[in-house]
């Protein structure tokens, strides 16, 4: 689509209507087909900027659907192109979808998507600003980072050269941090985030006013993909729990170290969990408590009262959360010894379990993690007596679990993404030597990660905490 500069104070020259012509195809580098040179544009109009300067403003061409996108000129959009992951998330993500990508996310525009979610995410904003970035992107290039596109315009936000260097409108991180500076600057003080997804991104983009609407019919499904990736994005870090106060502590990095974070939190008798709550993101701490049966959850790693509070499960039972929906967000579960059987929520309140998965034998503790890299979480679990991972794709079935046998007799499980590339894999901690030993694939080895932290008691935990 054609757009004009983001800078309010700089007037853009209005071109006569023209189509580049670009020879290419879809690999890991630039592509090659034909764009059609018969797509007619509209006669040029102009537009006031949100500081009122009157630009000139071309209207825009006809939306090109995804396959035609899926013609022209595109770049990677991460290094080393997309991942198996990104093509499991794709298949995760079309049936959600009802808007012009549903049946038309790859794996190639899924690695689009998460460079522009991680680099949202990477500059402090929200899930919120990812989403009204994505549906940008959706509108412009069927998330596709375009070679070349209408006069000028390159990038996966079809950027026009007074943005900056082709170099940088081709750059993802660097096209997305120009869209959010100039969103900013249009709505300061936060505004973007309570006014409607489909207005900012047409104001940051100013198509011709009868192309205004495309945005807003897209928010739907960019809030999906937003906050599907945004929980995906980030590594994990290591923390305990030392149940004798009561205590987490965290650990920002996967190295020795004294705690970066420190939180007293319930009582003596609780047992811990760590979750996302809010689907923002970071990944907070909460306990269960068996006698009550009741979940204490915080949104923030700080001292204070439970922000969400509610029964389920029994007394027996050993608490766990994940996204079992590919929401977004985490909730809470129980896995109940006695049966060996997972109650799972999808909603962070009092009711009964919306899945329940059997799985297991007696003496089996849970583990919870995306071993797909889908987007949703999966439960499983580790068999102290032979230290081994038993993992399956609970979504899809428990038959035919992956043994995966890592570290000793003795050691604690614990799992998490240690990389950053959306796959959950596993750890253990030794406690006598207080030291974590984790794994970045799912297969027996040595330790890709180790160091030492905690107490001989303390429980290990993982999770994204800031």
């Amino acid at each position: 689509m054609r757009h004009l500069a983001p800078r309010p104070t700089r007037p853009v020259q209005a071109r006569g209507p023209r189509l580049r012509t670009t020879v290419v195809a879809l690999t890991a580098g630039a592509v090659t087909v034909l764009m059609p040179a018969s797509v007619a544009l509209a006669a040029p109009s102009t537009a006031l900027t949100p500081a009122g300067v009157a630009v000139a403003a071309p209207s825009d061409p006809p939306d090109l659907s995804p396959p035609q996108i899926a013609a022209l000129a595109a770049l990677p959009c991460v290094p080393g192109g997309p991942t198996a992951a990104d093509g499991a998330m794709a298949a995760a993500l079309n049936p959600l979808l009802s808007g012009k990508m549903r049946g038309y996310m790859t794996a190639y525009n899924t690695s689009c998507a998460r460079a522009v979610v991680q680099a949202v995410r990477n500059r402090g904003l929200n899930p919120r600003a990812a989403a009204i970035a994505i549906a940008t992107v959706i509108v412009e290039t069927s998330i596709a980072n375009l070679d070349g596109g209408d006069l000028d315009s390159v990038g996966l936000f079809q950027q026009r050269d007074t943005w900056g260097s082709r170099a940088e409108r081709t750059n993802p991180v660097t096209a997305t941090n120009m869209f959010l500076d100039t969103m900013q600057r249009f709505y300061p003080n936060g505004t973007w985030n309570t006014a409607p997804i489909g207005e900012v991104a047409a104001d940051v983009q100013r198509p011709a006013a009868e192309y205004r609407g495309r945005y807003a019919e897209q928010a739907g499904d960019a809030v999906v993909i937003a906050n599907r990736l945004w929980s995906k994005t980030g590594s994990d870090t290591a923390g305990v729990y030392r149940p004798s106060n009561a205590t987490f502590y965290l650990r920002d990095n996967n190295w020795a170290g004294a705690a970066d974070i420190t939180v007293q939190y319930g009582n003596i008798g609780d047992k811990p969990l760590v979750g996302d709550w809010d689907g923002n993101g970071t990944t907070t701490i909460g306990v269960y408590r068996p006698e009550t049966r009741y979940f204490y959850l915080r949104n923030t790693n700080t001292p204070g009262d439970a922000q969400i509070g509610f029964h389920f499960g029994d007394p027996g039972d050993i608490p766990i959360a994940g996204d079992w929906d590919g929401d977004g967000d985490e909730t809470v579960g129980v896995y109940r010894p006695s049966n060996s059987t997972f109650y799972l929520r999808n909603n962070n309140w009092a009711g009964p379990a919306d899945r329940t998965v059997q799985f297991g034998a007696p003496g089996d503790l849970p583990v919870v993690g995306d071993w797909d890299g889908d987007g949703d979480d999966s439960v499983s679990v580790y068999r102290p007596a032979t230290a081994s991972f038993h993992l399956v794709n609970s979504d899809v079935g428990t038959a035919n679990p992956r043994v995966v046998q890592f570290g000793n007799y003795g050691d604690r499980p614990l799992t998490g993404n240690w990389n950053s590339d959306r796959y959950t894999t596993i750890g253990a901690y030794r406690p006598d030597t207080r030291y974590f030993y984790l794994r970045n694939s799912n297969t027996p080895g040595d330790a890709e990660i180790g160091f030492p932290f905690g107490d001989h008691e303390d429980i290990p935990i993982a999770g994204n905490w800031r």
